[in-house]
């Protein structure tokens, strides 16, 4: 259905405002998603519409839509004659503040809406009604505003000038900006100093020479300027503080005619406030001694907005209400009660039990089925499809299985039981799996064989998964949300492409997003509806929140919502389901905690960095609210840390830095996966026979904990990045593979190819004789690559010296070690030698003796 074109209004929150409340005051986006509702929806209209109780509680179950007829009910009044900005005061965000403050917010809420709706006024309209009160007693102006409900604010408005300019020179770059964006003006401004006859342009000079001038000319005259030059004796001072007006008019005083002081009406637009999950103020304030009612912050709120000046839509689950409100009478006394309630399961089973009679009669061979598979279709369709009410979604699910059941009846002549099998089989049409499939001991394997050195994050993330497998499952909720935290480099990623290969049989079942390209509100809100269009399409994926800690302050709250509901919404606005997804958020925070962490827990000293042991584990337990603390504070000074509301929604899987065992035991398995990317495009390469531990044991006890990896694998993890391990992690291997040993393979096999010479051969990456195993001088160790011809002799490509002609130096290296080939093409006398030897021909000279 094509939506109604409407003009919507913008929401201003004074800067001061939005740090005052946390940042937690956010504009309820208008949408004409919700269908129904038609008589509560008046009847919000109708109660907010009355003169002294101007207050709405929403109460129904949890996911009956309250948010959803709010961002209705804001849609419909943008078609009036009077609009709505409804204004979301989201109380997880506030509630990061100290209680007492908490309450102290509430206390100012409703001044500060007025604030915020004359805020928004002057952005979105022009033509606004005022009344000039220059000459009126406070006691006048306060009694006027709280006894006319359209009256908004007492405000400076307009300073009346004799001049049509003023001096700013006092003034801040703020305020000056302001002024300027509210007053057709230019601004003029110089420093000049007036030294021995001469004007000196102070601007033009650093602040430090500006000092060295003053200081070394006492008597000089400095004389600065900075004008804003108007088009009219007429000031516009709107939205400027009242002690930035007095420093105006102080500075301008023989300029100062008039300073205007108005009262501000709106006619024009409803300010509501709607407060989700209000029973959560009481946790905000005592309650007095020996009451059940409301908490200071709950009793703050009434009492700031009960006198009809504002208008306040809040919400409540029916529990929630029964719990935490019911107790305060001035609940009912201050707020208009409305209900909302979509058909229960029960009464949904109802309708399908009649719906399924009436086809019954219509329609042969239409089977039986129970009241228990009827009840689980109604369970199962509540939480699992979001996009559609009760009862139509549940009577859609059994129709599919009413068409599954005659297809195989009349077409292929087999009777199907009706029962759970069925219902899943209807689900996955749709894409749903109401069951895990996950084959625990397979994602097990997968896991092991590519996660290397991380064996907590292996078993934190099993039992993860066996406990999502065998234990009630909350169909409503993503099926696990993890937590990795940990420096770059370390296998998050990876853990998150085999976690994919294992559940969902392919590595790129993610979504990822990347927190860093979500850096506003609006971005963040793009990210959701991309999570929503994604998942329409593809509901049984990972959806990988990388770096969560760059995004926006909001991606938070949204990431809480995506997991407290199970639902995102798409860029259509359409309620999508997360119930088959896995949620997983990776943070670069607490890695110097993560790091101390490892050291006290000993993993360095762990023989096997793959094994787990019950020390381990226990260590684990030990150390890890330090690193959940870590994640919350942050990196110092950044403001960058996890709100511990939204860590508690995590399983945390740790993730420590890497040992120079495991960076060996990657490299060799990335080293052996370019090898085989090599062999299919038909070139054999090859790396030294890897190795046991008892075998490295030979070569001294520092290497006797490697075990299954080759010589050159040792030399880069130990060797070639030692260094950069410890900032970027296993990336440093890949940046050295793909830099060095690939870059040298791709030499070898291109001289050969480009000279025309066979390549049936083989390749062999070795090391230059120089890695730690090998030899404890000072020699830089290297990668060498050598090719070996049918003939059994071995070649080399001297990359470091030309010949005459420019070509490289092409080498017969046959019987030499890898320390001698090295030793050789370094040898400083080659460079000035030209005469050749065995070992040094040419290009020629090697084309005419092959073969």
């Amino acid at each position: 259905m094509e939506k109604d074109k409407i003009t919507d209004l913008n929401l201003t929150i004074p800067p001061e405002l939005d740090e005052k409340y946390n940042h937690s005051l956010t504009k309820v986006e208008p949408s004409n998603l919700l269908v129904g509702y038609k008589e509560e929806l008046e009847n919000i209209r109708r109660g907010l519409m009355q003169v002294e109780k101007r207050n709405i509680i929403l109460v129904g179950r949890q996911g009956v839509g309250k948010s959803a007829t709010v961002e209705k009910f804001a849609y419909d009044q943008l078609k009036t004659k009077k609009p709505a900005i409804i204004v979301r005061l989201v109380i997880e965000s506030l509630g990061a503040l100290p209680e007492n403050t908490m309450v102290s917010r509430m206390e100012s809420l409703a001044d500060d809406l007025r604030k915020i709706e004359y805020a928004s006024l002057i952005e979105n309209f022009d033509d606004y009604e005022t009344i000039d009160v220059t000459d009126w007693s406070d006691f006048e102006i306060n009694h006027y505003i709280n006894y006319h409900p359209k009256a908004l604010v007492c405000a400076y408005t307009d300073i009346m000038l004799k001049d049509p300019k003023i001096d700013a020179v006092n003034l801040s770059e703020k305020t000056i900006s302001l002024l300027m964006r509210n007053n057709n003006c230019t601004r003029v401004k110089s420093d000049i100093l007036h030294l021995n006859g001469k004007d000196v342009d102070l601007s033009d000079l650093e602040k430090i020479q500006i000092e060295t001038l003053l200081k070394s000319n006492p008597t000089a005259i400095r004389e600065k300027h900075d004008i804003l030059q108007l088009n009219s004796k007429k000031l516009n001072i709107e939205m400027i503080d009242e002690d930035k007006v007095e420093k105006i008019t102080t500075d301008n005083k023989e300029n100062v005619l008039k300073v205007v002081k108005s009262i501000v009406f709106n006619e024009k637009f409803d300010l509501i406030l709607f407060i989700d999950e209000v029973h959560k103020l009481n946790n905000y304030g005592k309650r007095a001694s020996g009451k059940k009612g409301s908490s200071g912050a709950m009793n703050a709120v009434k009492e700031s907005l009960a006198r009809g000046k504002a208008k306040l839509i809040v919400a409540t689950t029916d529990y929630e209400y029964s719990a935490n409100l019911a107790a305060d009478t001035a609940i009912e006394r201050r707020f208009s009660m409305i209900t909302l309630k979509e058909p229960t399961d029960q009464e949904t089973t109802i309708a399908l039990r009649r719906h399924l009679e009436d086809w019954q009669e219509k329609i042969p061979h239409i089977p039986d089925v129970s009241d228990a598979i009827l009840s689980e279709i109604a369970k199962l369709t509540s939480a699992l499809i979001s996009e559609q009410p009760q009862p139509s979604k549940s009577i859609d699910i059994l129709d599919t299985m009413m068409g599954n059941y005659l297809l195989n009846y009349e077409v292929y002549g087999k009777t199907l039981e009706i029962n759970h099998n069925l219902i899943a089989q209807a689900f996955s049409q749709r894409g749903i799996d109401i069951d895990l499939k996950f084959d625990s001991r397979k994602i097990e394997k997968v896991l092991t064989r590519r996660v290397k050195g991380q064996p907590m994050a292996v078993r934190t993330i099993m039992n993860a998964i066996r406990r999502g497998k065998y234990t009630i499952r909350d169909y409503r909720k993503p099926i696990m949300t993890l937590l990795f935290p940990g420096t770059t480099g370390i296998g998050k990623t990876e853990t998150v492409k085999a976690l994919a290969e294992g559940c969902y049989g392919r590595e790129d079942a993610v979504l990822t997003l990347n927190g860093g390209d979500y850096l506003t509100p609006e971005a963040v809100n793009d990210a959701t509806r991309f999570i929503g269009d994604n998942v329409q399409t593809n509901k049984s994926q990972i959806i990988l929140l990388d770096e969560i800690e760059k995004a926006d302050k909001s991606m938070a709250k949204a990431c809480m919502r995506l997991i407290d509901d199970g639902i995102v919404r798409d860029s259509n606005d359409v309620e999508r389901s997360l119930s088959t997804c896995i949620i997983i958020a990776t943070s670069n925070l607490g890695a110097e905690q993560i790091a101390k962490s490892a050291e006290v827990m000993n993993l360095d000293r762990i023989k096997n960095q793959n094994d787990i042991s019950l020390h381990l584990e226990e260590q684990w337990q030990n150390q890890s609210m330090n690193i959940v603390n870590a994640l919350t504070t942050g990196n110092k000074g950044e403001n960058n840390g996890l709100p511990a509301e939204l860590l508690q929604r995590f399983s945390v899987v740790p993730f420590f830095p890497l040992q120079k065992t495991t960076f060996a035991t990657i490299t060799n398995i990335k080293l052996n996966k370019f090898i085989e990317e090599e062999r299919r495009l038909g070139y054999d390469v090859r790396l030294p026979a890897p190795m046991t531990s008892e075998e490295w044991a030979k070569y001294g006890r520092d290497f006797s904990d490697y075990n299954n990896v080759d010589i050159v694998s040792i030399m880069i993890a130990v060797d070639m990045i030692n260094t950069d391990a410890k900032k970027i992690g296993a990336r440093a291997v890949n940046e050295y593979i793909k830099n060095v040993v690939e870059a040298k393979v791709s030499l070898a096999i291109d001289y050969r190819k480009e000279n025309n010479l066979d390549t049936s051969g083989y390749f062999t990456i070795n090391t230059n004789g120089h890695s730690t195993v090998e030899d404890s001088t000072l020699n830089r160790p290297s990668v060498v690559v050598t090719y070996t011809d049918s003939n059994k002799k071995v070649w080399f490509v001297d990359e470091y010296h030309h010949e005459s002609s420019g070509e490289y130096v092409y080498r017969d290296v046959t019987g030499l070690s890898q320390a001698d080939i090295w030793s050789t093409i370094t040898q400083d006398e080659f460079v000035v030698n030209e005469n050749k030897s065995n070992q040094e021909f040419s290009t020629n000279d090697f084309f005419e003796n092959w073969g």
